[in-house]
């Protein structure tokens, strides 16, 4: 199977970086648009580079002279927040490098390691894969450790005072523990499907 390790560097501001990722995806014309169009709204939002002009091309899923929108960029256009983007991305590069993908969440569910700790795991022979670069690394960290921090936030602060306020009689409350629960368990499917499934394996 083909583990890609370059992927588009979102640098310090993963925020504006992902939200600019989602604006080129919902500014793409579904009936489809020239490269050179494409080109340049990557270029107008810092996402491409000149040098590698294929590492953002492949992780969108386009290509040609003519750029309709991928299924990726489809599902990153409908992301209605910052969680829902995290999560499509997170699933696009999962696609891409099932190994590795499968190694961060495994290093990052069983307690928190700092970006030098899991490189040097991934530079010794308990890596299989293909060894990354260390920037094409740092996406992939970015997002585990951004959806592992999604998952605890929501439950401690969402579904848990949701609980305490339903078991304490307020009616108003019950109807968010199943939409919390929901939240949680797709959470939790994109962390532990590696424990089922065992993706590139």
């Amino acid at each position: 199977m083909p583990q890609v390790v370059e992927f588009p560097p979102i640098g310090n501001d993963q925020r504006g970086a992902l939200a600019a990722l989602v604006r080129v995806a919902k500014e793409t014309p579904a009936k489809g648009e020239p490269f050179k169009d494409l080109r340049n709204r990557l270029r107008a939002a810092k996402l491409w580079d000149k040098e590698r002009p294929a590492t953002i091309l492949r992780f969108l899923g386009v290509g040609g002279a003519t750029i309709t929108p991928s299924m990726f960029m489809q599902a990153l256009a409908a992301a209605a927040n910052e969680d829902d983007t995290a999560i499509v991305v997170l699933d696009r590069m999962w696609n891409l490098n099932p190994v590795l993908g499968k190694t961060v969440v495994d290093l990052v569910t069983q307690r928190a390691y700092h970006k030098d700790e899991i490189y040097k795991h991934l530079n010794s022979a308990a890596f299989t894969g293909k060894l990354p670069s260390r920037p094409g690394l740092e996406t992939w960290i970015q997002i585990a450790l951004l959806l592992w921090f999604v998952l605890l936030g929501v439950v401690y602060g969402l579904l848990y005072p949701a609980l305490r306020k339903a078991a304490d009689g307020d009616e108003s409350s019950e109807p968010r523990v199943p939409m919390f629960t929901g939240i949680v368990h797709l959470l939790l499917v994109l962390l532990i499907i590696d424990m089922v499934w065992k993706p590139g394996l």
